[in-house]
């Protein structure tokens, strides 16, 4: 029932038990900046939910009153996964055309390789580091989470039965070192960028 404000205990958790990092998503459920206009806060693609955009400078300005260091995961597998077993949120993510939102994707996969996507992509990146780049308590950025559960890897590349990490899916490879380039290209302050992926692209 607390809201944001439970960060308040979280973290004074962490830093009593002597922890010093957490890794934090922004998903639509949670400080996300961009998705359906039919979740209450968004406003569609290339339009920034500012509610969130608060709870998470709050969150920022508890980790630094920690002494807490946060990596920070962009975007959240669900949203280009197609399983309905793995956190699909693929019917809702405004990039998808069949939502009617203006989206131009046929495919989750297609989000790895339409330039739309990409363009809003880095656009958020921009806005994402203006915002946030500033603090000493961000650790890295985290472009992603899980990417082996996305439809790219685990239908196109085969990646579903792999649990070795020996698939590789070039679409993904490829849009990990474009997106981190243009990160790292934004980030005066020099963060570190990582990805979550499980096995190897």
């Amino acid at each position: 029932g607390k809201g944001t404000f439970i960060y308040d205990d979280y973290f004074a958790k962490l830093q009593q038990n002597g922890m010093n990092w957490a890794r934090v998503w922004q998903c639509p459920w949670w400080c996300g900046l961009e998705w359906t206009k039919q979740w209450p806060g968004y406003q569609g693609l290339g339009r920034y939910n500012l509610e969130n955009a608060w709870r998470f400078d709050y969150l920022l300005a508890q980790a630094e009153r920690r002494g807490i260091y946060l990596q920070v995961c962009l975007t959240n597998h669900g949203q280009i996964t197609i399983e309905r077993h793995i956190d699909r949120q693929w019917d809702s993510n405004p990039l998808n055309a069949e939502l009617g939102e203006g989206g131009p994707l046929k495919r989750a996969a297609e989000f790895y390789t339409n330039p739309v996507a990409r363009k809003l992509f880095r656009q958020r990146l921009r806005y994402t580091v203006a915002r946030w780049g500033y603090s000493t308590h961000l650790m890295a950025w985290a472009l992603f989470s899980e990417m082996e559960f996305t439809e790219a890897y685990w239908r196109d590349a085969g990646g579903k039965n792999d649990f070795q990490g020996t698939v590789r899916c070039p679409v993904v490879a490829n849009w990990v070192g474009q997106m981190a380039a243009a990160l790292k290209k934004l980030d005066p302050f020099d963060h570190l960028v990582t990805c979550l992926l499980y096995t190897s692209p």
